[in-house]
């Protein structure tokens, strides 16, 4: 069976155990995670979090993430960061 492995990184580097996992920007990721959730994508709620996509996992549902992904990806970058 294939696993695949998916994260959302939203500022700094990419996330990997340690340090440079600390540079995400957990107030774009906030934002992000509910605007998934309110388009019916249900994502781990931690910034520091992987998601899993599985067999169970069509095109379908593929390209409803995708869609729900880029409102998301509006609604992160709209965040002010701080100074």
């Amino acid at each position: 069976m294939r696993r695949t492995v998916v994260l959302a990184v939203l500022g700094g580097l990419l996330a990997v155990p340690g340090a440079t996992a600390r540079t995400q920007d957990t107030r774009r990721y906030a934002a992000f995670f509910h605007a998934m959730l309110d388009n019916g994508v249900y994502l781990p709620p931690s910034a520091f979090e992987a998601w899993f996509v599985g067999a169970a996992h069509d095109g379908r549902a593929l390209d409803r993430v995708a869609a729900a992904a880029k409102k998301a990806a509006n609604a992160a970058a709209d965040v002010r960061t701080a100074p």
